[in-house]
């Protein structure tokens, strides 16, 4: 029985690694995300630390 599969068919089409898609796409959004998320965890836990010490 033979394959209808051949390799070299998918030869010429290498997906782009995760972090070129991940540079070409969004990246300015998610940083800017994270860096909002790192601010908004740092001030809960600064308000929390200030309420604990009294």
């Amino acid at each position: 029985m033979t394959s209808a599969y051949s390799g070299s068919a998918q030869a010429g089409r290498t997906k782009p690694s995760l972090w070129k898609r991940f540079m070409r796409g969004r990246s300015l959004t998610y940083t800017v995300l994270a860096v909002v998320g790192l601010a908004w965890i740092f001030a809960v836990i600064w308000m929390a630390l200030g309420s604990i010490k009294g």
